[in-house]
């Protein structure tokens, strides 16, 4: 088999019908597409055959593991998680560097329809704060994380290897060029250095003992890349002033305290139950659907469901309703009172201290609110 694109640009110049191949006394056909070692390579060289047929394997894996979930019963956030990274991303993954750069756009309808599944939302959260809140990079940071690791071990291996990272660097044009640039991005970050990135010689030894990592720098320059893209999301307006605020109090945090995101501060726990978790989402959104109820007035406010104080926030029902200030009120305060400084949200998310009381507080104060308010549900006529 041959693909057809070396064959149309023979027949583009010599203005004649495609040759007839022949070896060994048998006619070899032409084909749109062909795949070797599990990439679909099609005519274009646009792999989008590949990235289609990957996204409806990933929906088929996501769905068999969602089947039985929703926000209130099934697996929780953290076995979503673990299975998403282990049973699906692998799929797009595989040969990355390679494809994945120029289909992104294939998979953003699958990412957000996952990233509701496992947060359990209701209405459409905010995208960047919810992947801070399950620690889980968007598809294009990942790709730049695992390109550069690729790249590096390429640079790093034999002189045919390193050698081949050369000439594509020195070419005007390539298309693994991108992917060079990610290498060189990398590399100026372990550096330290803020020179450009046209100045990059890879030649030079120095960036070749540069090129070996470890796990701990692989994560550091995954969530300064990923803060810096959520940064840029910001200043170009595509997100609102109250989410803008909110999301920049946690990357301040995240920033100034040098806190890495990783499982042992994350807020939710693999002895959690879907519900909990979801119902904890709401409240970092703002988004729970006993906030804005139906006794809102006629001038716009909304008002306390508990309280029916003119106030409905996360905050307010969490730290300030005066009609349910139990134990676990005290408790979440006592948790907050020790945290810095700072917005409640953000300190929930990021705490100071690994794992954190506040989180624990956080979880049973959110579990108390929502059996109140199906308590009231219950005795209304």
């Amino acid at each position: 088999m041959v693909l057809q694109t070396a064959a149309r640009r023979h027949q583009h110049h010599q203005h004649s019908t495609l040759p007839q191949l022949r070896i060994n006394g048998k006619n070899i056909a032409y084909v749109e597409k062909t795949k070797v070692l599990g990439i679909i390579i099609d005519n274009a060289l646009n792999f989008k055959a590949h990235a289609q047929e990957k996204l409806k394997e990933c929906n088929k894996k996501w769905g068999l593991i969602t089947k039985a979930t929703n926000r209130n019963h099934g697996l929780n956030v953290r076995s979503l998680l673990l299975l998403l990274k282990t049973a699906v991303l692998t799929k797009i993954f595989y040969a990355a560097p390679l494809w994945l750069k120029r289909n992104l756009d294939v998979y953003r309808n699958f990412w957000n329809k996952m990233i509701m599944k496992i947060s359990g939302a209701m209405l459409f959260p905010q995208r960047e704060l919810t992947e801070i809140a399950l620690h889980l990079p968007p598809l294009d940071i990942q790709l730049e994380i695992l390109t550069a690791k690729f790249m590096c071990k390429v640079l790093s291996g034999n002189d045919l290897l390193s050698s081949l990272v050369h000439q594509i660097d020195g070419a005007n044009k390539s298309g693994l060029h991108e992917q060079v640039l990610s290498l060189k991005r990398f590399l100026l970050w372990k550096e330290n250095k803020t020179r450009g990135i046209h100045n990059v010689d890879l030649v030079n030894p120095e960036y070749l003992d540069l090129a070996a990592y470890n796990k701990e720098e692989i994560l550091c320059y995954q969530q300064k890349i990923w803060l810096e893209a959520v940064e840029n999301r910001i200043m170009q307006k595509q997100v609102s002033q109250e989410k803008e605020e909110k999301l920049l109090g946690v990357i301040g945090k995240l920033r100034d305290q040098e806190i890495q995101l990783n499982r042992e501060n994350s807020l939710f726990r693999f002895n959690s139950n879907k519900k909990t978790d979801s119902f904890m989402m709401d409240y970092i959104h703002g988004n729970s659907f006993i906030f804005g109820n139906v006794r809102g007035r006629e001038d716009g406010e909304t008002l306390c469901y508990f309280c029916n104080a003119v106030e409905d926030s996360p905050e307010h029902q969490l730290v300030e309703c005066k009609e349910i200030q139990d134990a676990t009120h005290q408790q979440l305060m006592n948790s907050w009172n020790t945290a810095s400084n700072g917005q409640l949200i953000g300190n929930i998310l990021i705490p100071d201290t690994g794992a954190g009381h506040i989180q624990k507080s956080f979880a049973e104060r959110v579990t108390f609110l929502m059996d109140q308010h199906d308590s009231i549900e219950e005795t209304c006529p």
